[in-house]
């Protein structure tokens, strides 16, 4: 979680559930969620989570699962929620790597998230 505060927040990604997890009594408080998985949420402004995990396979050999793919085929509310929650966002696996390793994952995931966005101030000028 050290990995994701000091490399993906500074650029807008946040730890989610779909929407941000909020402890309820101090609303302001954001609560890191997960255990062999942590869901995080893509700054908007970036395309889709798809393009975005095809491109850190392709040019990082990074490999996660994308929101849109647990979109629940033929329920037409899910699809909704994609667009709007889960859909612009990553499920990261814990589960079968060392530290190092899921530290140097975070980094080029860093690296590929600052090439995008500079790629995208770019294309907005």
């Amino acid at each position: 979680m050290s990995a994701i505060k000091t490399h993906l927040e500074p650029l807008g990604v946040q730890v989610t559930t779909g929407a941000p997890y909020t402890i309820p009594e101090q609303e302001k408080v954001v609560v890191p969620a997960g255990g062999f998985f942590t869901y995080i949420s893509f700054p908007p402004g970036l395309p889709s989570a798809k393009v975005i995990a095809k491109r850190a396979l392709d040019e990082y050999a990074l490999k996660f699962a994308y929101g849109e793919m647990f979109t629940v085929k033929g329920d037409a509310t899910s699809a909704e929620r994609s667009k709007k929650g889960f859909g612009t966002g990553a499920r990261l696996c814990w589960a079968w790597h060392e530290e190092r390793e899921l530290q140097d994952g975070i980094e080029r995931l860093e690296s590929l998230l600052n090439m995008m966005l500079v790629e995208n101030k770019k294309q907005t000028v």
